[in-house]
């Protein structure tokens, strides 16, 4: 007696056609509902980016020191609402070899020459979904440097922000890779009296968030 193949396969199988059938049928995939979110416990951003600093000592005449150099940032902090974080946020820019102007008189300086403003202070940032564009500002204490030839100086502290516009794109559910570009401005005295700084910075960065 010669029986269908597909029967006999089934009845060696011990299964029934509707069990094959409901095997068959794909299961739903179940999403994670805080993936591509910004409203989890904890986040953390880390840029790294090349900015120019300038720095004006209120003397007669100005004497201005100027240059390009790195740019970092570290942000921990948490959302108080989905897209709205509050966190603490350490910000560095620099400059190698500054040039060093006085009226009208400007000098280089060697590769053992830098200034450093460096903030810390507590940072809203806020994005914009589903474009994942963030506005940040983060009012700082600040304080400047400046070294030369292993000797180092600072400003006393002072009063400062960083400002940035950033786009992330998303390359998991819990991290976005972007770019962002930077605004900063600081206030200080300098030490023992010394006169006035105001010092201005700007800084295009890549940025590494976890949220």
């Amino acid at each position: 007696m010669h029986i269908p193949l597909a029967a006999l396969v089934l009845a060696a199988s011990a299964l029934s056609p509707a069990g094959v059938l409901a095997q068959a049928q794909p299961q739903p995939v179940k999403l994670d509902p805080t993936a591509y979110r910004h409203d989890r416990g904890l986040m953390l951003r880390l840029d790294l980016g090349v900015g120019y600093l300038n720095a004006s000592l209120d003397t007669s005449p100005t004497l201005t020191v100027k240059g390009a150099g790195p740019e970092l940032g570290v942000l921990v902090g948490g959302p108080v609402s989905e897209n709205f974080i509050l966190g603490g946020h350490l910000w560095v820019v620099g400059s190698i070899s500054p040039t060093i102007q006085q009226g009208s008189v400007e000098v280089g300086t060697n590769d053992d020459t830098s200034s450093t403003l460096v903030g810390i202070g507590l940072n809203l940032t806020y994005y914009l979904m589903p474009a994942n564009v963030y506005l940040s500002a983060t009012p700082s204490l600040t304080r400047l440097g400046l070294t030369w030839n292993g000797v180092s100086g600072s400003s006393e502290a002072g009063f400062g922000m960083h400002l940035a516009l950033g786009k992330e794109w998303w390359v998991s559910e819990a991290w976005g890779l972007g770019l962002a570009g930077q605004f900063m401005f600081s206030s200080n005295d300098d030490r023992n009296g010394g006169p006035h700084i105001s010092s201005l910075a700007g800084a295009l960065a890549l940025s590494a968030t976890f949220n």
